[in-house]
């Protein structure tokens, strides 16, 4: 089976998706059947575009207007990244893709703006990592290769959103 990493949020700036995207050629090199997917919305998705043709990666670009549609295609996906640029504004609230994640089972690999990734590093849902494309792609090779920390990671995901995120607690 192709596994799949994502990136499912918008494409902006403090986003720093070019994170993730610098870091398709290292992942690649160790794993050369790996798809890689990413929202195709939002005011930078020109120059990560154009950052892809400089780099010769080429991932698969979607967007869907339907969230269900959404939903299913990160069902058919592996992990889940989530790079942010380390400023005030990234850092005051925990980003909803985090959840929609931890909801779809994907471990998450983040580069380390402390904050919401403190919620990443205490469940250990996922990697933290420096901001710099090779230690992300370390990362994101560390879920692909090690299926027992994988597994954990997922297990830890299922139990963090029946206790500290369950609805039901919290209504």
């Amino acid at each position: 089976m192709n596994k799949k990493i994502v990136y499912s949020g918008l494409v902006n700036p403090r986003e720093h998706v070019d994170l993730f995207i610098k870091s398709i050629p290292e992942i690649s090199k160790k794993h050369s059947n790996i798809k890689f997917v990413v929202a195709e919305k939002g005011e930078s998705i020109n120059e990560i575009k154009n950052l892809c043709k400089k780099l010769s990666v080429n991932p698969d670009f979607y967007w869907f207007e339907s969230r269900n549609k959404a939903r299913s295609l990160l069902k058919e996906c592996y992990v889940a990244t989530l790079p942010s640029k380390n400023d005030i504004g990234r850092k005051l609230g925990t980003p909803l893709k985090l959840l929609e994640y931890m909801s779809n089972g994907l471990p998450v690999v983040a580069n380390d703006v402390n904050s919401w990734c403190d919620i990443i590093r205490e469940e250990k849902i996922g990697i933290l990592t420096k901001d710099d494309p090779k230690d992300f792609a370390a990362g994101i090779n560390s879920l692909i290769e090690d299926e027992k920390m994988y597994t954990r990671m997922q297990t830890n995901m299922i139990n963090l959103m029946n206790k500290k995120f369950s609805w039901k607690l919290h209504v």
